[in-house]
């Protein structure tokens, strides 16, 4: 192999723009979907309402990606 392909392979991982972590980052976003569904849908498909209280369990994205 190639140095220079070596180096921007390193470079590429360092960043985390490699495959392995786009696909990592894929997954965070399937699971912080999967949070919001369950926190979304029993207000959604049944006659609950939101009160204030429960907006505060919103779920948040960053909380995903510090996991």
């Amino acid at each position: 192999m190639s140095p220079p392909l070596l180096i921007q392979r390193y470079f590429t991982r360092m960043s985390k723009t490699d495959a392995p972590a786009a696909i990592e980052y894929e997954e965070k976003i399937r699971a912080f979907h999967q949070q919001l569904r369950l926190f979304y849908y029993p207000f959604l498909f049944t006659n609950n309402h939101i009160d204030k209280q429960q907006l505060t369990n919103i779920p948040s994205f960053e909380d995903i990606i510090h996991q």
